[in-house]
């Protein structure tokens, strides 16, 4: 009997590592020389305009994919203690370069904002009214005086793409005081300039729509 127990009681422990292991888990350090990474992501809550109502008239709305500036197109969080020197947090890193995810979260804002009959992605264009242009200038976390914050900047033109002109660009920087001095506080604060910098865009869009020609920038046409 006591064999028997203990034979069973071999079985229970190989069965539950077979577990742990199959289900990816395990109980052991991560080797020698290997870092365990962290990673966040974007997904601010997308809010909706209390007066969009229903689907709107104003034309079809190309997206392009946004683009990033040097330094920041790639997954690496970035972060300064000095103005100009771009460093980058060793053990944590966005789940995608931060303008790849800008792109969804740009559409779900638009969407939400309801200005727009329809929009599509750039290979559309051809059946769009208008082109939307976004590059991702800053991301990046800013230590100073034992505090940090994040800034980000977005640079938007809104092209007419059946007089093939451009109707109007613009500049976004959104700060937000992070509410811890470590990469996830810098992830908190980064949704939250996020989220705004998004309605300032959606707001650029409609405002440029209905201003009409008064924002057309006199002797710039798109080739």
């Amino acid at each position: 009997m006591k064999k028997r127990a203990t034979r069973s009681i071999h079985w229970a422990v190989a069965a539950t590592a077979g577990a742990l292991l199959l289900s990816g888990c395990t109980l052991l350090p991560a080797p020698d020389g290997e870092r365990l990474v962290a990673t966040y992501t974007l997904s601010p809550p997308t809010e909706t305009r209390a007066d969009a109502g229903g689907v709107s008239g104003n034309g079809v709305l190309a997206l392009s994919k946004p683009v990033a500036a040097p330094g920041y197109d790639a997954t690496d969080m970035i972060y300064l203690v000095r103005p100009y020197q771009l460093q980058r947090f060793a053990g944590s890193r966005w789940v995608r370069p931060p303008a790849e995810m800008l792109a969804p979260l740009l559409l779900q804002r638009l969407t939400a904002d309801g200005y727009y009959r329809s929009l599509v992605p750039a290979h559309l264009s051809s059946i769009a009214d208008q082109r939307l242009d976004v590059t991702l200038l800053t991301l990046q976390q800013e230590f100073s005086e034992g505090a940090s914050q994040i800034r980000i900047s977005l640079r938007v033109q809104l092209v007419d793409l059946r007089q093939r002109r451009l109707l109007a660009s613009a500049t976004f920087t959104e700060l937000e005081p992070a509410p811890g001095n470590d990469p996830y506080g810098g992830v908190v604060a980064a949704n939250r300039a996020v989220a705004r910098i998004l309605t300032q865009v959606a707001a650029f869009c409609r405002e440029t729509e209905d201003r009409g020609q008064k924002v057309v920038p006199q002797g710039r046409r798109m080739r």
